[in-house]
């Protein structure tokens, strides 16, 4: 069966504005590290388009993967897709939370603090050892 024989289940990303997925820590930890990786400079950054929002909603389960076309819902998948989808989702729940862990365990040998409590440049060096490379520079159109 395509995407477009399955249900849609009427569920709306709009029903709750704070976590799904994440912990409340885990939350405003994924949101300070995006709003550094983008950040809102002339241009909205990670906190206007609400990324740790949509990362939860990802790893909340299969009910947020595929948007329904009218907007009024989302696709329900079923037997092996949903299998599928599931086990991606169980893995990056996994990298998201160790990462959420190793952000702190980085701050802590840094400053003593979790990385929510870094000041921005020092959240920038923990994401640079992180990811293990220098922040790109930022460029103006």
């Amino acid at each position: 069966m395509g995407q477009a024989e399955w249900a849609t289940v009427p569920i709306s990303t709009r029903d709750v504005d704070g976590p799904v997925f994440f912990t409340d820590h885990e939350w405003k930890t994924i949101e300070a590290a995006t709003a550094r990786i983008i950040p809102t400079d002339h241009h909205p950054g990670a906190r206007e388009a609400k990324v740790v929002r949509f990362i939860d909603r990802m790893l909340a389960g299969t009910q947020f993967i595929f948007p329904a076309a009218d907007g009024n819902g989302f696709l329900r998948m079923e037997g092996r897709d949903e299998a599928a989808w599931q086990e991606r989702i169980k893995q990056r729940r996994e990298f998201y939370r160790e990462g959420v862990v190793e952000l702190d365990r980085l701050a802590k040998e840094r400053a003593d603090v979790e990385f929510l409590d870094l000041p921005a440049e020092d959240q920038d060096a923990v994401l640079e050892t992180l990811s293990g490379a220098a922040k790109p520079h930022a460029f103006s159109l």
